[in-house]
């Protein structure tokens, strides 16, 4: 159950509510796809500026942050879209992944999949 202090859900979408944010969205995925991790990134992290509720775009910028081996920046896009979206459980079964991973070895390196 959520904390009454916690607020109100933000409303979180299934797909971008822009054209603008959708193609932000679509070239992260493509670039993802091709294994161009940076610029992913930056069309995610786009996606969210325009859309902050969007769940699945802070998922995936998750994904990349934990592939380049930014586990923090992936912990805290994991949190935030498991929090946008109670059931993305992929959210948070990956931020307790990250958790585990960080609380084994310290570091803030590669997670192993």
């Amino acid at each position: 159950a959520r904390h009454p202090a916690a607020g109100p859900r933000p409303t979180s979408t299934t797909a971008p509510r822009s054209a603008r944010s959708a193609g932000h969205y679509n070239l992260g995925s493509a670039l993802h796809a091709r294994r161009d991790l940076e610029p992913a990134a930056a069309h995610f992290s786009r996606t969210i500026a325009l859309e902050p509720t969007y769940a699945d775009a802070h998922f995936n910028l998750g994904i990349v942050h934990q592939e380049l081996g930014s586990l923090r920046e992936a912990l805290t896009c994991y949190d935030e879209a498991a929090r946008l979206d109670e059931k993305l459980a992929d959210a948070a079964a990956a931020a307790d992944f990250i958790r585990r991973t960080l609380d084994t070895d310290g570091s803030a390196g590669p997670a192993e999949a």
